[in-house]
């Protein structure tokens, strides 16, 4: 018997822990959209401005608590030649599933980029923001 209730426990517990690293395996990019991480686009510091800031958009605030460990799994969806209301209901925030989307269109995107690579060449390694430039770039513009 405990090794059925164990066995029982340890399945709920890894279909828990899948769904919730998972949350995002339903949604995919399309030819008017990609999805990105937070992370792609810079630190809190550098894109907050463009994209809010890297915990939930549906708290005030983050946590104020040093301890608190808490991973904001936050997407971007970058869109070209599709309106923000499309894409707002084909990636809906879902504040139940922890389903953080953030909108921006191609051009906002390509502009921010462009800006903090030649605003900070100097000053800090920005060639993660080229290779994510040039992704976006390819992504809607393939070679054909």
């Amino acid at each position: 018997m405990k090794k059925i209730t164990f066995t029982f426990i340890f399945f709920i517990n890894l279909v828990c822990y899948c769904q919730s690293k998972n949350q995002y395996n339903s949604f995919t990019s399309s030819s008017n959209t990609l999805l990105l991480n937070y992370d792609d686009l810079g630190p809190q510091i550098l894109a907050h401005n463009l994209i809010g800031f890297q915990w939930w958009q549906w708290n005030n605030h983050g946590s104020s608590d040093s301890n608190d460990k808490t991973e904001y799994d936050i997407r971007v969806i970058v869109f070209k030649n599709i309106s923000t209301e499309i894409v707002k209901k084909k990636y809906p925030v879902d504040e139940k599933l922890k389903l953080d989307f953030r909108y921006i269109s191609y051009n906002e995107t390509i502009t921010y980029l462009d800006k903090i690579i030649n605003e900070y060449k100097g000053d800090f390694n920005t060639d993660r923001y080229d290779v994510v430039k040039r992704k976006i770039i390819h992504h809607f513009n393939p070679k054909k």
